[in-house]
């Protein structure tokens, strides 16, 4: 038999036909990929009453992208401004921050170099609230605490003591609650006349200088704070300390303001409308055998029994009118 050849015209319309399916295939190409563009960008759903409800796949991406690696969903952090831009905020910050209670020391800026008086610093500090509860009896670690401090804030060449876990009092004490006084300091045993029975030269901390005292006062704890501006007391360290003379002073070089980080701050003065007689302070002959003799030292007046609260005289060593010189 004899092949049969394609007539000419059939071969022309296999050629349109393959024409046009491929145009056709090429149109069908491009509205897939379309539909799979939009497809990705959004899914769709339609609801019962014909509405197409679509969701951003892009959100979905960033969703997932805000999953950990355990599929848990991880929270984004909320900016607040004022949170990392403290400067933007000060007043609400400085209302809103009690170191007392948070148990933080009470740095705001460079407040210590401001002429802010003894009064001043009480009421910044809120001092009358402090005392409206019962202080109590530091431990060495809270001297410590306020050695160190001192130490650090005046520097080694301006310190007037050596970091140690001494005490000043040469003779056993108990420091305890004072019948309507507060604190005081208490005979552990019979004491005799003369007895050598506290030292400044071991904690006595002295400032030569208002903004250091001040800049003291806001390293250490609020209530902490408030102990020291009760204690605390301007002295002539050039004199002795027998009562006739401290308040004479031509040349203000001469005063320093001094706090006792010591069991010997919770010292009380003697009050003589009482009837009451101070058992310590400047014995001369007894002065002579120490280091120091009465400028720095206290000595036993008369026999002290156990139990008896020490008392001395704050007049026979403070000077009242010295804050002015440190303008405080």
């Amino acid at each position: 038999l004899k092949e049969k050849i394609p007539s000419q015209s059939s071969i022309k319309m296999v050629h349109k036909t393959l024409s046009i399916s491929s145009i056709a295939l090429f149109l069908l190409f491009l509205l897939c990929t379309l539909i799979t563009s939009i497809a990705l960008a959004e899914e769709c759903i339609i609801d019962s009453s014909g509405q197409a409800e679509c969701e951003s796949n892009l959100s979905r991406e960033e969703g997932i992208k805000n999953h950990d690696s355990n599929g848990e969903l991880e929270e984004e952090e909320e900016y607040y401004p004022h949170e990392e831009e403290d400067e933007y905020y000060p007043h609400e910050e400085e209302e809103d921050y009690y170191p007392y209670e948070e148990e933080e020391y009470y740095y705001d800026g460079e407040w210590w170099d401001h002429p802010l008086n003894v009064s001043d610093l009480w009421e910044r500090f809120e001092c009358e609230e402090i005392f409206s509860k019962l202080r109590p009896i530091h431990s060495l670690s809270t001297w410590m605490t306020l050695r160190n401090t001192y130490y650090t804030v005046v520097g080694k060449e301006k310190s007037s003591i050596t970091i140690t876990e001494d005490s000043g009092f040469q003779v056993p004490i108990e420091a305890r609650q004072a019948e309507e006084k507060g604190r005081g300091v208490f005979a552990s045993d019979k004491i005799p006349k003369g007895a050598f029975i506290w030292t400044a030269k071991t904690n006595s901390a002295r400032f030569d200088n208002g903004p250091d005292y001040r800049r003291f006062l806001g390293s250490i704890p609020r209530d902490v704070a408030c102990d020291v501006l009760q204690w605390a007391y301007v002295e002539n360290i050039e004199i002795e300390h027998d009562g006739k003379n401290d308040h004479d002073y031509e040349d203000p070089s001469s005063l320093r303001i001094c706090v006792d980080l010591d069991d010997g701050s919770f010292m009380n003065s003697a009050y003589v409308v009482d009837g009451e007689t101070p058992n310590i302070g400047c014995d001369p002959e007894a002065a002579k055998l120490v280091p120091g003799g009465c400028k720095d030292n206290l000595f036993a007046l008369s026999d002290i029994d156990k139990d008896e609260e020490l008392l001395c005289h704050y007049g026979d060593f403070a000077i009242p009118d010295g804050w002015k010189v440190f303008d405080l």
